[in-house]
């Protein structure tokens, strides 16, 4: 089998933009010899863009490993947020974290790569793919949502399904009401069984597991803000690269009618709706979670990107 990925930590400079300043983020880069150098030149590169608004790299942690088997790997902590320098928050919206995923794959000097998103940072995805997409290999939407609609479908979800304490705690997630990071995580414990649909009470959500405070002023300025606005609908038929699109049936803030809404408008899209399966994909749903990933990625994989495995591990795997 294909050898633990060796991680890289480190923090890259992001020029400044037109209005937009220079910063540095946090990356974890995986390659199989510990060299960044080494990024694309073997093996497939696969970016995962985390979610929130204000979360980091971590709520990736449990899957990193797996994932690797498929490509090198890079993690990062949007601007502002996690390890990554601090930042006013008026740079930390959806077009600056787009733009931040590209600048990220230009400092690797990669010609295109695997976007996987999840949650919000699906959202982000999908507007790199709108306006970056000759430079994607392949894109991986995990929930997610193509505009602002996504918010009253979730307050009706919560209104239905969710107890008189998880509907009062959810509102200070639709106003943007967190005043520290430790409201943001009772809120998650409060949530929790709506997130993950086989939640155990002793098991953290992947969101709020580490000990790396969201930074809840991203979180709120995200649901106060530029997340009422933002629309790719009109856009999404733009989109040619292959595209999956993985969601649960039971997700209550990424609804699954916005998945099909997806699936239906982007040409060269597959859609995957799992069943007993929240928001946290993998967690409900970890082999279903694998093998639409593996069924999805292995045709697009370089030849020697699996070379590490023998050969009638790769018959098996191609035959899942």
């Amino acid at each position: 089998m294909l050898a633990k990925g060796l991680n890289i930590d480190m923090k890259i400079t992001i020029p400044r933009r037109v209005g937009v300043p220079e910063t540095s983020l946090w990356v974890e880069v995986m390659t199989e010899d510990g060299e960044t150098t080494s990024l694309g030149k073997k093996r497939n590169v696969m970016l995962l863009a985390p979610g929130g608004p204000g979360g980091n790299h971590t709520v990736y942690d449990e899957i990193k490993d797996e994932l690797f088997k498929y490509a090198d790997l890079i993690l990062f902590d949007p601007r502002g947020c996690g390890y990554s320098d601090p930042s006013d928050v008026d740079y930390c919206t959806i077009d600056h974290y787009r733009d931040d995923i590209d600048a990220i794959r230009e400092y690797f000097g990669l010609e295109k790569i695997i976007l996987f998103g999840g949650s919000y940072g699906s959202m982000a995805s999908l507007g790199y793919a709108v306006k970056y997409q000759d430079r994607l290999e392949k894109l991986i939407l995990s929930g997610g949502a193509p505009s602002f609609r996504f918010i009253d479908l979730a307050k009706q979800n919560l209104k239905m399904r969710g107890t008189e304490e998880q509907i009062t705690v959810g509102e200070k997630l639709f106003s943007g009401g967190f005043k520290t990071s430790f409201e943001f995580e009772e809120f998650y414990k409060i949530m929790a069984p709506l997130y993950v649909y086989k939640h155990q009470p002793q098991d953290a959500v992947p969101t709020t597991k580490s000990k790396i405070p969201y930074n809840v002023d991203v979180t709120n300025r995200g649901f106060s803000d530029f997340l009422t606005k933002f629309n790719y609908e009109p856009l999404l038929r733009n989109i040619n690269c292959d595209t999956l699109v993985l969601f649960g049936k039971n997700d209550w803030i990424n609804d699954p009618s916005l998945a099909e809404l997806m699936a239906n408008n982007i040409p060269n899209s597959k859609l995957v709706l799992l069943d007993e399966c929240g928001h946290f994909i993998w967690r409900d749903q970890k082999e279903k979670f694998f093998a639409a990933l593996q069924d999805f990625l292995l045709p697009c994989l370089k030849e020697n990107t699996l070379s590490s495995k023998s050969f009638e591990e790769r018959q098996y795997m191609c035959k899942l």
